[in-house]
C-alpha cells in the first residue's frame, strides 16, 4: 500500500471519530438547572406585594388623542388603585373615585384589572421565580445545543409543550408555549445589576410577549423599573406598551412586602438552657 493510500485511510477515520465522540457527549441537566437558578435576580421567598398604583392619565389622553378637560382630569387624577399581589393567587385590585365617577368607569377599571393582573401572575411566574422546568419538570426536560451557545430546553407543563431557550450565560431568553386554542412567546431582556454578586446578577426589565390565536397576533411589551423594600427588590414603575397603539405608564408607589416563613415542628426547635442551681 502506498504512502498516500495509508494517509487516506487513517486521517479521516481520526478525525471522524473525534467529531462524533465530541456530538456524543451528554448534557448535564444538573449544570444547567444550577445555572438558570443563578442567572438572574428572582427572590423565591418573597410571597406577597402590597402596592397603591397610579396611572398617568395625562400621557394616555395625548397618545389616545382623547379630551383632557379639567373636570375630566380631575376624576381620573383622584382615582385609588390597591394592589393586593400574592404569588400563586390572582392579584386583588380593588378601585376608588374620590373625586366622582366617570361615565366608562367600569371599562376603566376592567382595562386597569387586566393590565395589573397580567403583570404580577407574568411577575410571579418569570420573573420573581425561575423562569423554567418546575422540580417535577426537570425529569422530563429535552436539552439540546443552541445555535449561538447555550440550550434550547423540550418540556411540558400542565399538559401544555414548552420551549425554552437559555444562553451561554443559562438566561432564560425566550419562552413559547403551546395552548389549546393559542400560542404565547415570551422574550426577556436584561439589565445589570446595581451590586453583582450570585444569584442577583442582573435584573428583568423588559419582556416582550406575543400571544397567537388562529389568524389573530396580540404584541405587547413590559418596561419595569425597581425600587428596594423590605430586603427586596420589586416592582417601581411599569410601562405596558401595546404596541403600535399605546403605552400605558404606572407608578407602584408605598409598597409593602412580606416573605415566606419556615416554621419549625417542636421537636425541631432549640431546647432552653437549663439553669445551673449549684
Amino acid at each position: 500500500m502506498s504512502g498516500g493510500a495509508a494517509a487516506a485511510q487513517h486521517a479521516p477515520e481520526s478525525s471522524g471519530t473525534s467529531t462524533a465522540s465530541l456530538a456524543a457527549q451528554p448534557i448535564d441537566l444538573a449544570k444547567i438547572k444550577s445555572g438558570l437558578a443563578g442567572s438572574y435576580y428572582h427572590p423565591q421567598d418573597l410571597t406577597g406585594i402590597d402596592c397603591s398604583a397610579t396611572v398617568d392619565w395625562a400621557s394616555l389622553m395625548k397618545q389616545l388623542k382623547q379630551p383632557a378637560d379639567k373636570d375630566r382630569m380631575k376624576v381620573l387624577d383622584a382615582m385609588t388603585i390597591a394592589i393586593k399581589a400574592r404569588r400563586g393567587k390572582t392579584a386583588e385590585i380593588t378601585f376608588g373615585w374620590p373625586a366622582g365617577e366617570p361615565a366608562n368607569k367600569q371599562r376603566i377599571e376592567v382595562g386597569d384589572q387586566m393590565v395589573l393582573s397580567g403583570f404580577y401572575q407574568m411577575y410571579w411566574s418569570g420573573i420573581a421565580s425561575t423562569l423554567g422546568p418546575t422540580k417535577q419538570e426537570w425529569d422530563t426536560v429535552r436539552a439540546e445545543p443552541r445555535t449561538g451557545g447555550g440550550y434550547v430546553l423540550h418540556y411540558s407543563s400542565a399538559g401544555s409543550p414548552v420551549t425554552e431557550e437559555l444562553d451561554s450565560d443559562f438566561l432564560p431568553v425566550k419562552t413559547s408555549i403551546k395552548l389549546a386554542a393559542s400560542t404565547v412567546e415570551l422574550v426577556m431582556h436584561y439589565s445589570p445589576s446595581p451590586e453583582p454578586r450570585p444569584g442577583d446578577l442582573r435584573r428583568v426589565t423588559s419582556v416582550d410577549t406575543v400571544q397567537r390565536s388562529g389568524t389573530s397576533i396580540t404584541n405587547a411589551n413590559f418596561r419595569i423599573t425597581y425600587q428596594q423594600t423590605g430586603g427586596y427588590w420589586i416592582p417601581a414603575h411599569l410601562d405596558l406598551d401595546m404596541v403600535g397603539a399605546y403605552s400605558i405608564p404606572i407608578d407602584l408607589i408605598g409598597c409593602s412586602v412580606s416573605k415566606e416563613v419556615t416554621v419549625l415542628p417542636p421537636s425541631a426547635a432549640p431546647k432552653p438552657k437549663e439553669s445551673n442551681t449549684n
